[in-house]
């Protein structure tokens, strides 16, 4: 019983002619297009300043020792920076330095 081996390669014969018969490589035919080139005339412009749009200067809000740290924020970071901000505010206003 004969074995089917679809995986491996067939000898195939080579054609009876080929169509054509080169030497070497044949540089193929590139059309020349020719362009001219006009000289640029720089236009004058006219000068416009640019218009300074002046933005609305916004208070930063003050940060009193009173703010409490929002509920949200307990058991996480949050709480924790919240805390640590709030003694170094105590210590601020304190009359004995790091006290």
């Amino acid at each position: 019983m004969a074995r089917w081996r679809g995986f491996e390669p067939v000898l195939v014969p080579e054609p009876a002619h080929p169509d054509r018969w080169y030497e070497g490589s044949v540089p193929a035919a590139v059309p020349v297009v020719v362009r001219e080139r006009r000289p640029t005339v720089p236009q004058a412009r006219e000068s416009v300043p640019p218009e300074v749009v002046e933005e609305p200067v916004r208070p930063v809000p003050v940060r009193t020792a009173e703010e409490e740290c929002p509920g949200e924020w307990v058991d996480t970071w949050l709480w924790e920076v919240c805390l640590d901000r709030k003694q170094e505010l105590a210590a601020q206003e304190s009359w004995l330095p790091g006290i």
